[in-house]
């Protein structure tokens, strides 16, 4: 296990048997010489969690929030029950995260065709799942960003011998994740204009170049691969357009799509 698939784990559930042991092997061994520290950050991450969805709930609304979350009934909350488990708690967060794209689409605007709309959705959707990304200033090693490239099948070079993290510049938030069911790297770049989430998919399936706005964030996706209908895509969030200008050039430079 490397730190990437340390940080993944820490991600799902941080407090799984048997984290802290895998925290202090791979501490020991040189391979996460900060795992302990991670494993310390994501535990009191989870307790904010917790503290956050320690709520007192109408019994109606609970029962409306387990049917969207379809649950079943082996989770059937009992009455006056506060949402305070771990399995609650992600339920509740699910079927929030259900209604938000509800009123996402309420907010939808452009005229894309239905498999790029369906996808920069799930971008969109997609930083709820990390929003502390969008804060991250520290700049990611970039031994760390071209080793996750590299991992996902990604040449580290040019064609004319240019290096690809020189290319990229700065990146600010770098972790594996899955958009809509398939893996894909997940980035933040700062700039002036505010934060610009990367959203690197080898194996999606895209209509091409698109451009769409949901609510105040604009998605603009963009295929890998200049072969038409191949699989592979590149998606950029952001509020502002001009931030993600500067940000696409770099990145399908970069990667050679332009």
């Amino acid at each position: 296990m490397n730190t990437a698939e340390f940080e993944s784990l820490l991600g799902i559930d941080p407090s799984q048997a048997g984290r802290k042991a895998e925290a202090k092997a791979l501490q020991a061994s040189g391979v996460c010489i900060d795992a302990e520290l991670r494993l310390a950050r994501a535990l009191k991450f989870e307790h904010t969690l917790d503290q956050a969805f320690d709520i007192d709930m109408p019994d109606e609304l609970q029962a409306k929030l387990f049917a969207l979350a379809d649950v079943g009934s082996s989770f059937a909350p009992q009455a006056g029950a506060r949402l305070i488990s771990r399995s609650r708690r992600w339920l509740a967060i699910a079927a929030g995260v259900s209604m938000c794209a509800i009123a996402a689409f309420v907010g939808y605007e452009g005229n894309v065709q239905p498999q790029n709309a369906l996808l920069a959705q799930h971008c969109n959707d997609h930083l709820v799942h990390e929003p502390f990304a969008l804060s991250r200033r520290t700049v990611v090693p970039k031994d760390l960003v071209e080793r996750m490239f590299a991992m996902n099948g990604f040449a580290t070079h040019t064609a004319d011998g240019r290096d690809l993290t020189t290319l990229l510049g700065d990146v600010n938030y770098l972790a594996p994740c899955t958009v809509d069911g398939k893996t894909a790297m997940h980035l933040v770049v700062q700039t002036a204009d505010g934060p610009v989430t990367v959203l690197v998919m080898p194996k999606v399936a895209n209509d091409g170049a698109s451009e769409v706005r949901i609510n105040s964030a604009l998605v603009r996706i963009s295929p890998l691969s200049r072969v038409q209908n191949s699989l592979g895509a590149i998606a950029f969030v952001a509020e502002s357009s001009v931030s993600v200008d500067a940000v696409e050039a770099r990145f399908l430079k970069a990667l050679g799509v332009v």
